[in-house]
């Protein structure tokens, strides 16, 4: 039993060591979008740009990474149980949660969309993380 919690334990290290490392798939090399320079300076539409890539962190890189490791887990509990209650249990919290996890997530989005779609101008129907004259 000593040995799942290690295994647990540095799995769930590297994990996380490997989600918090990935570069932006936008070209991005950090959070921050502009440098403040001539080339690339820091603007209105560099704030909205900001927000979108910490927004799509969560969602992407953090939120549905975990939520398959936990339906996995939860999976490999229901799997090796052996009858046991007490097994089964958790690997039913753990999938429940994962499922809740992401419905809360996406649902999160999808309302602050639906809000910001109908109370905004027609500038804002291409969706709330794009700003209007921003590339």
């Amino acid at each position: 039993m000593k040995f799942w919690k290690n295994f647990s334990a540095i799995f769930a290290a590297l994990i996380l060591f490997s989600v918090f490392s990935v570069v932006d798939a936008n070209n991005h090399t950090g959070l921050i979008p502009c440098d403040g320079s001539a080339e690339n300076p820091c603007g209105i539409c560099q704030l909205f740009e900001l927000v979108s890539i910490i927004v799509n962190f969560i969602t992407y890189k953090i939120a549905a990474p975990l939520a398959t490791i936990m339906l996995i887990y939860g999976g490999v509990m229901l799997i090796i149980s052996g009858g046991s209650e007490e097994r089964k249990k958790k690997g039913l919290n753990a999938i429940w949660a994962a499922v809740w996890g992401l419905v809360i997530v996406f649902g999160a989005w999808l309302i602050v969309n639906t809000i910001i779609n109908s109370l905004a101008s027609n500038e804002f129907s291409g969706g709330w993380n794009r700003f209007p004259g921003c590339p």
